[in-house]
């Protein structure tokens, strides 16, 4: 009995093999323009749980989801074929119904994804390329697709286990695999009050580029950036000129050191004002990196 078993799912296996088979040489061939002279080769097979993907020589590649080995009924086989290159697009096809069908929706995990018309009656359902891309969106995190026809009949099912791996291994001999986002490394700051006296911003003023234009009330002022590292920050804004309603200043960051002096530089911005000042560094209060 257990032979025989085995037997058995060996031919439905041979027969899902088959089923890949013939479909990756037919895309193969309706993908090799007419008077090519390169040999169009087929690659590698892999499989993914109930799926299968591969690739020719000109990374021309096929994802097919295969009916089961255990519990067949009802499934139906999805092809994705993908050309290779950017802004290249993916067709997907599914074959495998009983019946004709004039009009479809396919929900992944009782969601409606899709739903279409056909012209005239078929036994298969091709994609746009833009519903494919839709689709195809969706394949690597659902569990099983449902393809139902007129008045919610049920046309078939569509395994998607493997799917997800199945799709990166064509992304991977495509070089379509994404670069990984760099890793940046924040500084941890806690809270300090710790902030310049005012000798410390009358001596940053004084030796400053602005002391020219320092007439009148300026309103210099410091605020606190924390503990960085075990040392305190603060912020300090040196009065750098002031008109009618309005005035201007120079930002520096200043660090405490272990004698409790500040030592001071200037703040880096990361864009500079397009017409800064060059005597003042200035453009509109916001200081410039040239300064």
């Amino acid at each position: 009995m257990t032979g025989n078993r085995v037997n058995i799912y060996g031919l439905i296996y041979g027969l899902n093999i088959a089923i890949f088979a013939s479909l990756v040489f037919a895309a193969q061939v309706a993908a090799t323009p007419p008077g090519a002279v390169h040999k169009v080769m087929p690659g590698e097979t892999r499989y993914f749980k109930n799926w299968a993907a591969g690739c020719d020589n000109t990374l021309s590649c096929q994802a097919i989801a295969m009916q089961p080995l255990e519990n067949q009924e009802g499934y139906l086989t999805l092809s994705l074929a993908r050309d290779a290159g950017k802004g290249r697009t993916s067709i997907i096809e599914i074959t495998g119904m009983d019946a004709d069908v004039s009009k479809y929706q396919i929900y992944a995990d009782k969601r409606l994804i899709l739903s279409g018309t056909l012209k005239g009656v078929n036994d298969s359902i091709t994609l746009s390329a833009r519903d494919s891309v839709r689709l195809a969106r969706v394949i690597p995190n659902g569990q099983e697709l449902r393809i139902t026809g007129e008045a919610g009949k049920l046309l078939g099912r569509i395994s998607l286990s493997g799917s997800s791996a199945a799709l990166r291994y064509l992304d991977s001999q495509q070089k379509r695999t994404a670069k990984p986002m760099p890793v940046i490394t924040a500084k941890r700051i806690t809270k300090n009050e710790l902030i310049p006296e005012t000798g410390d911003l009358v001596a940053l003023a004084e030796n400053g580029k602005c002391t020219a234009l320092r007439q009148g009330v300026t309103e210099d002022s410091a605020y606190s950036l924390g503990n960085v590292g075990g040392t305190a920050k603060a912020l300090a804004l040196i009065s750098c000129g002031n008109g009618a309603y309005n005035y201007s200043s120079v930002a520096f960051v200043g660090t405490r050191g272990s004698d409790a002096k500040w030592k001071f530089e200037s703040a880096k911005f990361d864009y500079a004002g397009a017409d800064a000042s060059t005597d003042t560094g200035m453009q509109h209060g916001i200081p410039s990196n040239k300064h």
